[in-house]
């Protein structure tokens, strides 16, 4: 077993940069266990091996010539499928664009590459980015590293999995209901959905263009916001300075209702497990109220239908064939959407933000549960809790699309391990641009857990 592999891209850089190890004998490592490890979880629908190969070896080049560019100089990191890298295919995890080749990177390529980043592939995901489990793609299903019969989440799922697999030291995701963190939070790794607008979607296939965000995940919150800094329009916000160790926070606000009237009692319990500790540690705890959710996310959930309509209806009227029966229902249920509904949940979305704002300039951060459910089986549609039965898509989004909808930065943070070894996770929401003041409370549940 290779140690490389097991290394935090916050330890991975110090070695790089001291010419301790070079990034074609990392980048050899990685590909090794991709190779052995991958069938199983199938988290990958394309290697670009051949064209890491030889970034990697202008990486080594460069930084013998003392050329060292920064975190990211000689470090693997994958792409989910609908972020547009020349010379690849751009699938979206579906047979209709299974032949889309990618003429021009993406921005975030283009960022990723001046960090001297090295890209090793395309992840699969839920097909066309509209699912929260993963186990619809036309590369077949992503399974759950910690159970290769349970979902890993989606849409973001291959993003997430892999990352937990060892396969990189990061990715890039989309959240657009929950796509990133829901993967994140199931496959027990670090998810940031970062304030809508912070990093470029040119070049990205657009699903909702109101919603859409783009953001990192990764096995730490240092290697997370290192990944951000890499990868964010802005220059001026240093997100790894964070310090975790201190308490610059000072009020946790907690909601009351709402985000545990449907959980498993299991992941209950530990969140309120985690607010004692947090307590212990010297932070003040809030309860707090967050009224309308429901309305909130009935609102996301409209404003997801009639957009991703508008974005699919070429391809419903020539080739709905190709698109999974499941999908295409859910694609044509936007079709029904009138015009004023739409309007009138843009309106919901204004009271959506300003009541966000509200609660967070009274507390430092949100924090909530990620997911309601540990991850179910493969094609899994129905979920029971506390003996009532729901259908799985509103379960895992449920919590985190209130989220896209105001657009606030919101990240998945792992908060330890279930009585059968899944991964628990919490939710941490603040105000935009504030993604700063996420990443210190992370740092602190990550040396809680």
């Amino acid at each position: 077993m290779n140690d490389l592999v097991y290394l935090p891209l916050s330890e991975l850089q110090h070695v790089i940069k001291n010419k301790e190890l070079s990034p074609v004998e990392l980048l050899e490592s990685v590909i090794s266990h991709i190779t052995k490890k991958d069938p199983d979880v199938n988290a990958y629908i394309t290697y670009t091996f051949e064209s890491a190969i030889e970034k990697a070896n202008e990486a080594e080049r460069d930084i013998m010539k003392g050329l060292y560019k920064g975190p990211l100089h000689g470090v693997p990191i994958g792409l989910k499928d609908i972020i547009h890298f020349k010379g690849t295919y751009t699938t979206s995890g579906s047979q209709l664009f299974a032949n889309r080749l990618s003429k021009e990177d993406a921005d975030v390529v283009n960022r990723l590459n001046d960090s001297g980043a090295i890209i090793i592939g395309k992840e699969n995901m839920h097909s066309l980015a509209y699912g929260s489990t993963g186990d619809v793609s036309h590369f077949g299903p992503i399974k759950n590293p910690f159970n290769f019969e349970k979902i890993a989440g989606g849409s973001s799922s291959g993003s997430a999995a892999g990352v937990s697999s060892y396969f990189s030291y990061g990715s890039i995701g989309s959240d657009t209901g929950g796509s990133i963190r829901i993967p994140a939070a199931l496959c027990g790794v670090v998810g940031m959905k970062p304030t809508f607008g912070l990093i470029s979607r040119v070049g990205v296939e657009s699903l909702v263009p109101t919603l859409d965000t783009l953001g990192p995940i990764t096995r730490t919150v240092e290697d997370n916001a290192l990944l951000l800094d890499a990868i964010a329009r802005s220059d001026s916000i240093d997100f790894a300075s964070f310090t975790g160790k201190e308490h610059s926070l000072k009020v946790i606000g907690v909601p009351k209702r709402f985000f545990f009237d449907i959980i498993e009692p299991e992941i209950k319990s530990h969140f309120e497990k985690l607010v004692r500790n947090l307590v212990a540690a010297g932070y003040k705890i809030k309860q707090i109220e967050i009224p309308h959710m429901e309305a909130f996310n009935k609102a996301n959930s409209i404003i997801f239908a009639a957009e991703v309509y508008e974005s699919l209806k070429k391809e419903m009227d020539s080739q709905s064939d190709f698109i999974e029966e499941e999908i295409r229902l859910r694609i044509l249920e936007g079709q029904r959407i009138k015009a004023s509904e739409y309007t009138s949940m843009c309106k919901v979305k204004k009271q959506a933000i300003e009541t966000f704002t509200t609660i967070l300039k009274q507390v430092d951060v949100i924090m909530t549960p990620t997911v309601p459910a540990f991850p179910s089986d493969l094609n899994q549609r129905q979920i029971e809790i506390d003996e009532e039965t729901y259908h799985i898509r509103s379960v895992y989004s449920r919590l985190v699309k209130a989220s896209n909808l105001t657009g606030f930065p919101a990240m998945a943070v792992p908060s330890g391990k279930s009585r059968e070894g899944y991964a628990h996770s919490v939710q941490l929401i603040g105000l935009p641009f504030q993604e700063k003041k996420l990443y210190n409370l992370a740092s602190v549940i990550e040396q809680l857990s």
